[in-house]
C-alpha cells in the first residue's frame, strides 16, 4: 500500500457514560482496497458505501468498485461499476426497498468529466448502472 493510504474501518460511538469511543470492529467479506480521492456516504438500512478513488501500490489505478458495509453485521460486499474515477461527487436517493446512488464528475488520467450516472441498488434485483442525460450539462469538474 502507498504510504498514508489505509484499508481499515473505524467506528465512533457514544457510550452509556456519554463519552465518545473509537473502535475497530472485525469485518467479514472482501473489504475494499486502500485508496484515496474516493467518495463515501451513508445509505438507508444502516449501511455505508464507498466508490472509486485512486489505489494501487503507487496510486496508479483508478478504481471503479462500489463497496457496501452493513453496519449491523459488519459484512462487506462489492461490485464493479465500470464508472472508474477519482475526485467525484456522490449522493444517495433512498426509498422503500431501494437505494439509488448518483455519481457526478470526477477525473481519470487527464480527462475531467461532467457526466451523471445513476446506480440502482434495489434489494431484490441486480445492481443497474445507467447514464443520466439532461438537456444542458454543467461544466467538467472534479
Amino acid at each position: 500500500n502507498m504510504e498514508g493510504l489505509l484499508a481499515d474501518y473505524h467506528e465512533l460511538r457514544l457510550n452509556q457514560a456519554m463519552v465518545w469511543e473509537w473502535s475497530q470492529p472485525k469485518c467479514n467479506g472482501k473489504s475494499p482496497s486502500a485508496r484515496d480521492m474516493h467518495v463515501a456516504w451513508s445509505l438507508p438500512a444502516c449501511k455505508f458505501a464507498l466508490h472509486g478513488g485512486r489505489g494501487g501500490s503507487e496510486g496508479e489505478l483508478v478504481l471503479d468498485d462500489l463497496s457496501v458495509l452493513c453496519l449491523r453485521s459488519h459484512v462487506w460486499s462489492s461490485i464493479g461499476t465500470m464508472c472508474e474515477r477519482i475526485g467525484h461527487a456522490a449522493a444517495s436517493l433512498g426509498g422503500a426497498g431501494t437505494c439509488d446512488l448518483l455519481f457526478f464528475g470526477g477525473l481519470k488520467g487527464s480527462t475531467m468529466y461532467n457526466d451523471l450516472w445513476r446506480l440502482s441498488l434495489a434489494e431484490a434485483a441486480e445492481p443497474r448502472l445507467q447514464r443520466v442525460r439532461s438537456s444542458k450539462e454543467p461544466t467538467k469538474r472534479f
